[in-house]
């Protein structure tokens, strides 16, 4: 069976796009990772601390605004 006319053109064209959007996502991963550690290696930036998962974060008893109800 014969191919439409431009079929291999808009596959061709497809491929492409797809191959520079991964391309380009990698690229700006890859380079804003290099730049954020020059930039945190120039200052004195500190590591922030990640609260452990269970009990970190204390949970308030009772919110204020509900106090002032009427």
């Amino acid at each position: 069976m014969p191919k439409p006319h431009g079929a291999t053109a808009i596959r061709g064209f497809a491929v492409m796009m797809t191959l520079g959007i991964l391309i380009s996502m990698l690229m700006v991963i890859i380079l804003m990772r290099i730049v954020l550690e020059w930039c945190l290696s120039r200052t004195r930036a500190v590591r922030p601390e990640i609260l452990p998962p269970v009990g970190g974060v204390p949970v308030p008893r009772a919110f204020a605004f509900l106090r002032h109800e009427q």
